[in-house]
């Protein structure tokens, strides 16, 4: 049954002949009829049906203020509605109707059992009880068969949409996890024989209850809260003294009203325990990006960011407005209204800086429950950073992994240097940590790059020595360093024995391999400065010829190896030492 905060259709004591309808706690219309009024069922806001003894169904419509006779019955008792699906029972029949109009006789239903209280659990399938069977129906209540005919008696049902779980009360409470098909009994009701009703709430929580006898169990309600695993007791009855034969539950299960066996109605506006509120302001989650940042630079695009609403209720909330409770100018948002279930949604925000520093901005969001029709309102904040305007360095590829290649030959990556920022960037100096092998194309440093401008450099890879090399290239400049990985690897081609080198443009190098001493020779004059490097590409020994045409090296304390002479100018001449 569902209602509003703020409407409410009730029946007068004065021989239960007069529907009255209330809004704000005032009588706004009243219906009488000429027999007393059986049962009332509110579909929403707008429909509303009711039975009247005598004459038959009602639907109340267009807000409850028209009222039109849908089938005559001289004793009808109206059950379940879902959607435009009803079911009645008429002068002792149960009756179905898919459309909310026209009423038929259903079948399956023995002549001998009375329906007594019917749920439906979707449009197409329904549950009965007949006071010692439980009927199913799956195709809207036209045609029933027997699911459970062992009961001594049954009396009341209870459908839990949210954990699609179906109760029954009377003998024992029994709950379904099938759509009714089969059925267990709950062991840990605290009583064995139920005869008050079995009733439930509307929010995701699952929460139900069973009322009391008033007589061989005293007055207490009994509440589950996991499904009907455990029960608890939520408090007395309306009146010590009586029993509680029917409850209808409202709202978010906070508006309860009760009709005991000696006709008298009763109500509760916030729960049976008194803790319940219609209020869902607190299971709303309001959660902004973080890292929101965005420049101060004249041609800096905004910042898009997103504001995600994460709501755990199954009942669901409108959304409908989302405003800007302090000036800041700097944040804006696409927000329309939506309904958000239990879920999450993001709600897109963009922000522009207009100063460097923090920036925040104050919203409230009002929104309404389509249950109780209650307006709330939601307060958050998000905060946003303006950074200045400044230069960018960015380097492209982010790694540079040269193929393998055989020694003192080369291979060659283009790469560039550019600025996104908004200031000029100065690239102070590039250089490779092992020039000798990754070697830089010349340029004269420092360099100028203006926003949106690049610089194109090149790197060289030249191995003369086999195995892998791992060194870095390093870029500084006024907007910070950056350090990118250079990866060779240098093969060398078979090598076949020698005693002595190759004459490389006049020069030989005498014995190869050597294990003590060796001497370089050269036609004319020898280089001023020979160096020898091993194969990590590390210096090994320096020797100054001062021009002369011969020179010795002691090479005796070396480790057995491949060792390479730089003559400089691009000629190199390997050695093998071996003791």
């Amino acid at each position: 049954m569902l209602t509003t905060r703020s409407g409410l259709l009730g029946i007068d004591a004065n021989g239960i002949r007069i529907l009255s309808k209330y809004t704000n706690g005032a009588i706004e219309g009243r219906f009488s009829v000429s027999g007393e009024i059986s049962s009332i069922i509110i579909r929403d806001a707008d429909i509303a049906y009711f039975s009247v003894l005598g004459e038959g169904i009602y639907e109340a419509s267009n807000s409850w203020n028209n009222f039109t006779l849908l089938a005559a019955s001289p004793n009808p008792n109206l059950l379940a509605v879902f959607g435009t699906g009803l079911l009645a029972n008429m002068g002792g029949r149960l009756n179905f109707s898919s459309d909310g109009v026209t009423f038929l006789l259903a079948s399956g239903i023995a002549s001998t059992d009375t329906v007594t209280a019917a749920e439906f659990f979707g449009v197409q399938t329904a549950v009965a009880v007949t006071g010692k069977k439980i009927y199913r129906s799956l195709d809207g209540g036209r045609h029933w068969y027997v699911v459970l005919d062992t009961l001594r008696k049954t009396n009341s049902s209870y459908v839990d949409h949210t954990h699609k779980s179906i109760f029954v009360g009377g003998q024992n409470c029994l709950k379904s996890l099938d759509s009714g098909a089969s059925w267990q009994t709950l062991s840990s009701v605290p009583f064995p024989f139920l005869t008050g009703p079995v009733f439930g709430v509307r929010d995701c929580s699952g929460t139900f209850y069973i009322g009391p006898d008033g007589f061989t169990h005293g007055t207490d309600i009994y509440r589950s809260i996991d499904q009907g695993r455990f029960f608890q007791q939520a408090g007395p009855a309306m009146f010590s003294s009586i029993r509680m034969i029917k409850s209808v539950v409202l709202d978010r299960g906070s508006t309860i009203f009760w009709l005991d066996s000696s006709g008298l109605l009763g109500c509760v506006r916030d729960g049976i325990d008194s803790v319940i509120t219609d209020s869902v302001r607190d299971r709303i989650l309001v959660q902004p990006d973080s890292g929101i940042r965005n420049s101060l630079c004249p041609n800096a695009a905004a910042t898009p960011f997103n504001i995600t609403l994460m709501f755990d209720q199954c009942t669901g909330i409108v959304l409908d407005s989302l405003k800007q409770v302090s000036s800041s100018p700097s944040f804006t948002t696409a927000f329309r209204p939506a309904f958000l279930g239990d879920t999450t949604m993001q709600i897109p925000f963009t922000y522009r800086a207009s100063h460097t520093g923090w920036d925040t901005a104050h919203y409230r969001l009002r929104f309404h429950s389509l249950i109780t029709g209650n307006i709330e309102q939601k307060f958050f904040s998000i905060a946003a950073f303006g950074a200045p305007g400044s230069p960018e360095l960015n380097f492209s590829p982010p790694q540079m992994d040269f193929p393998q290649i055989l020694l003192d030959s080369a291979t060659r990556i283009a790469a560039s240097i550019s600025n996104p920022g908004c200031d000029t960037l100065v690239v102070d100096t590039i250089f490779s940590t092992n020039p000798a092998i990754f070697q830089l194309s010349s340029k004269p440093y420092p360099v100028h790059l203006a926003p949106g401008k690049s610089l194109p450099i090149a790197i060289t890879f030249n191995p003369h020595l086999e195995g892998d090399y791992l060194e870095t290239l390093v870029i500084e400049t006024n907007a910070g360093n950056r350090n990118i990985t250079l990866r060779g690897s240098g093969k060398a081609a078979k090598i076949e024995a020698v005693t002595e080198s190759a004459r490389v443009q006049g020069m030989r190098i005498f014995p190869n391999p050597s294990n003590s001493v060796l001497a370089i020779h050269a036609d004319g004059s020898l280089p001023q400065e020979i160096i020898l490097y091993d194969l990590l590409g590390r210096e090994i020994m320096r020797l100054q010829t001062g021009g002369a045409n011969e020179i010795s090296a002691d090479i005796h304390s070396l480790p057995d190896g491949l060792y390479i002479f730089d003559f400089g100018s691009g000629r190199y001449e390997r050695i093998v030492i071996r003791h």
